[in-house]
């Protein structure tokens, strides 16, 4: 048992790394996915063939934010 708990332990601290680390991950993609979207968002001002590039990507923002769950405030 003390042996399995010591694992267990183990276990759930890589566990909870892992989870960190893809967080971090997602947070740093999404940052830079941002940047990359208000450039083309500012370039499209100019040439008009980024016009179509500017809406697409507009939409995929539109629905990442309409997809994540505002948080509830707690008390």
């Amino acid at each position: 048992f003390a042996d399995m708990t010591a694992i267990n332990t183990l276990v759930s601290q890589l566990a909870s790394s892992i989870d960190d680390t893809r967080m971090a991950t997602g947070s740093e993609a999404m940052t830079e996915a941002t940047q990359v979207y208000n450039y083309v968002k500012t370039a499209a001002a100019t040439t008009p063939g980024l016009k179509p590039l500017a809406d697409q990507l507009g939409q995929r923002f539109q629905r990442a934010s309409a997809a994540t769950p505002t948080p509830t405030p707690t008390k």
